[in-house]
């Protein structure tokens, strides 16, 4: 992943060059950090808890489009924006959830189960 393709990809979005910029350092840190695991076989979903504006579960979708993916985030600005990066660049298919882990109830099973850049925003951790 490079920082200058992923710029010219978002900027239009976020508007803001700073923002952008710390989005995507965010994004590039959390696909580095899980990559290997979605390179094993058996991985054939993945849930994100805490997806914030979408762009790790899509740049991941990107480079994995075999996965399926769920993202849940349960602030509205950030679902908010989650959808309209899906909008924009036309996303492949992501299943995007506006709640919390507490409130999400499904019987679907996940292989691979992470949460990036979070726990500072949990109210007692």
């Amino acid at each position: 992943m490079k920082e200058k393709k992923l710029l010219k990809k978002y900027i239009d979005i976020f508007k803001d060059e700073k923002f952008c910029k710390d989005i995507i350092n965010e994004t590039i840190f959390g696909f580095s950090e899980i990559k290997s695991y979605l390179e094993k076989k058996e991985i054939q979903s993945i849930l994100e808890i805490g997806s914030g504006t979408g762009v790790l579960l899509n740049e991941l979708k990107t480079h994995y489009p075999q996965i399926k993916m769920t993202g849940l985030e349960p602030f509205q600005s950030g679902h908010e924006k989650f959808r309209e990066i899906f909008e924009n660049i036309k996303s492949n298919k992501l299943n995007i959830v506006n709640k919390g882990i507490e409130e999400f109830n499904t019987n679907e099973k996940f292989d691979l189960i992470f949460s990036i850049n979070v726990l500072e925003h949990v109210k007692d951790y």
